[in-house]
This record gives structure tokens, C-alpha cells and sequence, in this order.
């Protein structure tokens, strides 16, 4: 008769359920998963491996973290677009490891542009000369030149005193000869 041991042997950690590819869409909320149902040790409860971002290829469009120690938080650049390829490591007690990468795409959003420098309220007196306004530094938008957007008037109470045009990037106030009173004048850019 004889006696046979078997030693123990540290195996690596596996991945039970690999993080797919996705997308979202420009600006969204964070994307938070919890790597303890994605990795597996024999030795190591999942709880208890140390887990690590081992790899980002657009860091500038994706911020991928480890946070509260299991859990992968993906962090979206505002107004961003792209891809990323993104690689999250399981290591156990016994220093073995697994990888797992996905890749991660952000679609592009059309965003409306917005006003940075709302015009103020004026004066001018009867018989005053055209104003002229450069609307490219009223509006901005995040995929559009304000140079190439554009531009209307959608609203004018009181064209009979102010006749309100665009010419190019320009809106063009004509006050009416001997006239007074006020009229509210609402431009657009698309």
C-alpha cells in the first residue's frame, strides 16, 4: 500500500461572464459594473480579488476606474465621440491573473446651439442709422461653425417701427423713418 498527496495548486481567476461591447450615447451617465458576477477564483472569493484598469486606448473619450474595490466605473468626456477599448485584470491572492476587454463606443448627438452672449436690450432714437449685429458671436454650437449656421428672425411685435432681416451672418436692424415705440425682436440658429 501506498499514500498519494495531491498539493494544492493556486489557479488563475476566470471570467464567468465577460463585459460585452456596447454603446451609448454622447453625454450619458455613468456606466458602473460590478466585476464580482463578471470574474471567478477558486481560491479567491470574487469579493476579495484585486481588480485593476490594465488598459485604455482613448482615455480622453472614456475615464475607466475601480471603484468601492469591485466595481468598474466608466466615465464619458462631455460632448465626446468614438471608440475605446477598455481592459479590466482579476488578480488573486496568489498573484495569477485574467484579463477581460470590451470595447466601448460613444455615438455622436447632434446638440443644439446655444446663446453665449445674449443681446441686451437698446435704445436708439427716431430716424437712427441700421444696427448691424454679427450673430456669430451670439450663438455657438458644439458640432457647427457659427459661421455656418443658420440664422432667422422668428419673431418681431412691432414690424411696422423695425423691419428685422439676416444677411449672411448678420441681423440687420432698419428703423422706420420718424417712428417711436418698441418692438421685441427674437432671433433663431439651427
Amino acid at each position: 500500500s501506498f499514500v498519494v498527496s495531491v498539493s494544492a495548486v493556486n489557479d488563475a481567476p476566470v471570467v464567468i461572464l465577460p463585459i460585452a461591447d456596447f454603446a451609448v450615447s454622447e453625454d450619458a451617465a455613468n456606466v458602473v459594473t460590478n466585476l464580482t458576477s463578471i470574474f471567478s477564483d477558486v481560491e479567491t472569493a470574487a469579493t476579495n480579488l484585486a481588480y485593476a484598469v490594465v488598459g485604455n486606448t482613448n482615455a480622453s473619450l472614456v475615464t475607466a476606474t475601480i471603484t468601492q474595490g469591485t466595481n468598474l466605473t466608466l466615465a464619458f468626456t462631455a460632448n465626446g465621440n468614438g471608440t475605446s477599448r477598455v481592459s479590466v485584470s482579476a488578480t488573486d491572492a496568489g498573484g495569477l491573473a485574467v484579463t477581460n476587454s470590451f470595447v466601448v463606443t460613444v455615438n455622436a448627438v447632434n446638440d443644439a446651439p446655444t446663446v453665449v452672449l445674449p443681446i441686451a436690450d437698446f435704445a436708439v432714437n427716431e430716424d437712427a442709422a441700421n444696427v448691424v449685429t454679427n450673430l456669430t458671436s451670439i450663438f455657438s454650437d458644439v458640432e457647427t461653425a457659427a459661421t455656418n449656421l443658420a440664422y432667422a428672425v422668428v419673431g418681431n411685435t412691432n414690424s411696422s417701427l423695425v423691419t428685422a432681416t439676416i444677411t449672411g451672418t448678420n441681423l440687420v436692424l432698419a428703423f422706420t423713418a420718424n417712428g417711436n415705440g418698441t418692438s421685441r425682436v427674437s432671433v433663431s440658429a439651427t
